[in-house]
């Protein structure tokens, strides 16, 4: 089945909460990356795709996004992804690469008490 690379743009704050996640709950000893981390919780998302509608960034942030992270998807997800953007979540953002970074966005609120949206 073949993959597709999806490019997403992040803030430097948020490499670094999954930098800290990742260590956190021992995933450094497995040698996981951040970027392995953000594939990761993509794919966990597309499972059960909620987001809290109230904390959606529909364009680009005032925050500079100078960072990137890949994540593979397989055709099947990347249709899904695109299937759940426009049923759901077209109104709230942009484009589907900007719905990825509100995931990452959203996960990193949830399991951090120190950052905020």
């Amino acid at each position: 089945m073949e993959t597709i690379k999806v490019a997403i743009r992040i803030t430097e704050e948020i490499r670094i909460k999954l930098e800290e996640y990742i260590v956190i709950n021992g995933l450094h000893r497995q040698r996981i990356r951040y970027n392995q981390l953000a594939e990761q919780i993509i794919k966990d998302w597309l499972k059960n795709p909620r987001l809290n509608k109230e904390k959606i960034i529909y364009g680009t942030s005032s925050k500079t996004r100078g960072g990137r992270v890949s994540i593979n998807l397989t055709e099947e997800e990347h249709i899904r992804a695109y299937e759940i953007y426009v049923a759901e979540y077209i109104r709230e953002c942009r484009s589907l690469n900007i719905l990825l970074y509100n995931v990452l966005l959203q996960f990193v609120d949830n399991n951090f008490s120190d950052f905020e949206i």
